[in-house]
């Protein structure tokens, strides 16, 4: 919000608030969309890791054999969606 903000307001008047706007207009997004991209990834890969874990934490009787145990058995009786619930 504060960048879109930013870049369609004016910094100041003149030859030098023109300089000014034009480089807050040229922004680079890679890295918007590489902070994004990263997010992405790492939620992904260790959102079904937590949820193995606390289901383990939750259910140590049911979930007593490791990780690997506990996620085929919650992939079997729940099925994939359910290690992305969080």
């Amino acid at each position: 919000y504060i960048l879109l903000l930013a870049s369609t307001s004016s910094v100041s008047a003149g030859p030098a608030g023109a300089a000014a706007n034009a480089g807050l207009k040229a922004i680079d997004y890679r890295y918007f969309i590489a902070g994004g991209v990263c997010a992405a990834t790492s939620h992904g890969i260790t959102t079904p890791i937590d949820v193995v874990k606390t289901k383990m934490q939750a259910q140590p009787e049911v979930y007593d054999k490791g990780m690997n145990a506990a996620a085929l058995s919650i992939l079997k009786a729940e099925g994939p969606s359910a290690l992305l619930g969080g």
